[in-house]
């Protein structure tokens, strides 16, 4: 079993996305500050971090799990709204 399995992520409003703790409290949220988003997948790398795919944007950025940093992104290449979903292969 993953050391990440027993995280639970939310999407309010495809705006944020949130992290849970085990008690479903809000224990981070992780943004883009200036980008309009619809969040529409996510994965989690093994490395503490994980991807998600903005709809809006087509872009897919990359955030550290612990404490919500912003750490990369890139565009898809294709146009607005059509990315759905972002898989971290090992």
């Amino acid at each position: 079993m993953s050391p990440l399995a027993d995280i639970e992520f939310e999407t309010v409003g495809g705006v944020v996305v949130a992290r849970l703790d085990q008690f479903g409290v809000l224990a981070q949220t992780y943004a883009v500050p200036g980008e309009n988003t619809l969040w529409a997948g996510l994965d989690l790398a093994a490395n503490g971090t994980f991807w998600a795919a903005n709809y809006y944007s087509s872009n897919i950025h990359k955030f550290n799990l612990e404490d919500g940093a912003h750490l990369t992104s890139f565009n898809t290449g294709t146009p607005p709204n059509t990315a759905v979903a972002v898989r971290v292969m090992p």
